[in-house]
């Protein structure tokens, strides 16, 4: 089993080092994608001692954590797609436990070979004033249609043929919630289990510079779900 996951950053330069140092261990393969980055992220990714397997890519101008996501992955195309090779992306802010690759491997491990198209395990969500509370919810078919937030959170990997079946990430800050509905319709079409791990194995750290925060006027889930309600019922 092969692990690869991609880092999108833009001007998170206080927190990429302690992201980087927390997960390249992990993988197999990393590429972190500088989406034109105006601080100095690329001297804090050297101070990480530029980790075996990592790949740097930039843009030269800021594109969206989209389309940094889809470099990163047209990247790790390169060398090859199958149910063994699985792909994830990880947030230049956050930290990653050391148990996470041997969870996620022991999850898929315990089902029947081949059955599992995607796994995901709970996290903990952290503020800058130190409170900290475990997150995570068990998966049910339509659960996403049916509210805003991406329940699947940032600690996951998807089967890399499934992640090309599906494309790439569209749209701006709510990209993620657009790519999971597809990647469960696809687990379905396929015959995939989704596999939840009721562990916290991320550590997410909630903050003011999180584009999320900056860009929450640019959320365009309502346009994604209806999307997702005509697929279903066509």
């Amino acid at each position: 089993m092969l692990i690869k996951a991609v880092m999108p950053t833009y001007n998170q330069a206080e927190f990429i080092r302690s992201a980087l140092e927390s997960a390249y261990i992990l993988f197999d393969d990393m590429v972190v994608v500088d989406d034109g980055c105006t601080d100095d992220t690329d001297q804090q990714i050297l101070a990480a001692g530029t980790p075996y397997g990592l790949t740097y890519l930039c843009h030269e101008e800021n594109r969206g954590t989209a389309e940094a996501i889809n470099t990163g992955i047209a990247h790790l195309e390169k060398d090859g797609v199958g149910p063994d090779i699985w792909w994830t992306w990880i947030s230049s802010d956050n930290t990653h436990m050391r148990a996470w690759r041997a969870c996620f491997e022991r999850a898929i491990r315990s089902r029947v070979p081949g059955s599992v198209g995607v796994v995901y395990s709970a996290f903990i969500y952290a503020s800058l004033h130190g409170k900290e509370h475990k997150l995570g919810e068990e998966y049910e078919a339509n659960k996403l249609l049916n509210q805003e937030d991406c329940y699947f959170g940032p600690s996951f990997m998807i089967r890399s043929d499934v992640w090309q079946a599906v494309g790439g990430h569209r749209g701006k800050i709510s990209h993620d919630y657009d790519h999971w509905l597809r990647v469960e319709e696809k687990c379905w079409e396929m015959g995939l289990e989704i596999v939840y791990i009721d562990e916290p194995l991320v550590r997410y750290l909630a903050h003011p510079e999180r584009a999320t925060c900056l860009r929450r006027h640019e959320y365009d889930v309502p346009k994604w779900r209806e999307e997702g309600w005509k697929r279903r019922n066509q």
